[in-house]
């Protein structure tokens, strides 16, 4: 789980910062294509924090998407955004059916489990997405880049692209 008190923090970086800012900028080069050749009917994003990445995935891509996360502190700033789709739970027990998302997308969530049971997580992501869905992680790399704001986030895991490329592969999806 995320430290409480950096929705705040977050709520007021997330729009105009640089890092939010870029992350964005290069989640859009990898999205954009996905949405030129794919009509994707449901999105959860697993993890939603504030929402405001929902928000943004919902008006650029016109489609309706499902925010989670495990704090009703990040939620309900959500619902002051206006996401019409809200819903409290844990990415390693998913409150919803199997195949219920065509994509799903989690970013920088799963370094908030302790080190290996982010398989649960991968597991449970598997389960809701449809067979030939989509999943779009994005965690922390490289445990020698941890800082002071990864403790204030209480992130507690770091990934090489390896061991994320296997962890993935292990719940079940094909690693493009």
């Amino acid at each position: 789980m995320m430290n409480p008190a950096e929705f705040a923090n977050i709520a007021k970086a997330e729009e105009h910062f640089w890092w939010y800012r870029g992350m964005r900028r290069i989640m859009f080069g990898l999205f954009d294509p996905l949405f030129a050749n794919r009509r994707y009917r449901r999105i959860l994003e697993a993890g939603c924090g504030t929402g405001h990445f929902a928000k943004v995935l919902r008006e650029r891509y016109r489609v309706p998407i499902v925010a989670l996360d495990l704090g009703w502190e990040g939620l309900e700033y959500g619902r002051h955004l206006g996401i019409p789709e809200l819903a409290q739970g844990d990415i390693q027990e998913l409150p919803f059916r199997a195949r219920s998302f065509d994509l799903l997308v989690s970013m920088d969530v799963v370094v908030h489990l302790p080190r290996g049971e982010e398989a649960a997580a991968l597991a449970e992501f598997a389960r809701v997405v449809e067979p030939g869905g989509t999943l779009a992680i994005r965690v922390s790399a490289l445990d020698a880049l941890r800082s002071r704001h990864s403790e204030a986030a209480f992130e507690r895991q770091r990934f090489t692209r390896v061991r994320l490329i296997q962890a993935a592969g292990q719940a079940g999806f094909r690693v493009d």
